[in-house]
Formats: C-alpha cells, structure tokens, sequence
C-alpha cells in the first residue's frame, strides 16, 4: 500500500466516530466471512453435467417471431410508424 492510500486511510479513520468505526470493522468481518462461504454452490458439486434438452418449440418460437417481425421493419425501413391507429413520417 503507497503513502497516499494509507494517509487517505487515516484521514477517513480520523474523520470516523468510535462508534462507527467500530460499525466499519464489523462489516469488514462480514464481508471476509461471506467471501469465505461457498456452502451454497457445494449443492451442486454431486450433480454432473450432462446433455442439454432440446427445445424445439423455443428454436420454433424464435423463428416465428423473426419472420412476424420482417414486415414491421420494412414499414421503419420505408421512413413510417405506426401506431394507435396513426401512421407518421420519421422526419417529425
């Protein structure tokens, strides 16, 4: 740590109260003792990996909203929205 970060430290401990300083500390244990803990992913350490599912009916969903989309961007291509039932021009 250079000279700079350590004053800037002081700086900020001397500008603290005890009481939050004492506050600081506790959530620094904290945090070093969340980052410690991996008890949540160790769930999934037993579960091997094996082949994706297929999702056809998502792939053919994909497809079809591409297709229905075509048609509305050649209407933005063509300089007009439309919308509410009015269609305007671009250049408003």
């Amino acid at each position: 740590m250079n000279l700079t970060k350590l004053r800037w430290y002081a700086a900020r401990l001397a500008a603290m109260s005890p009481r939050e300083v004492v506050h600081r500390i506790g959530e620094l244990r904290k945090k070093t003792g969340w980052r410690a803990n991996t008890r949540g992913w160790d769930i999934y350490a037993s579960i091997a990996d094996g082949p994706l599912p297929d999702l056809a009916f998502l792939r053919e969903r994909l497809a079809l909203g591409a297709s229905a989309a075509v048609p509305a961007l050649a209407v933005l291509a063509a300089g007009k929205v439309s919308g509410l039932g009015q269609s305007v021009g671009m250049d408003l």
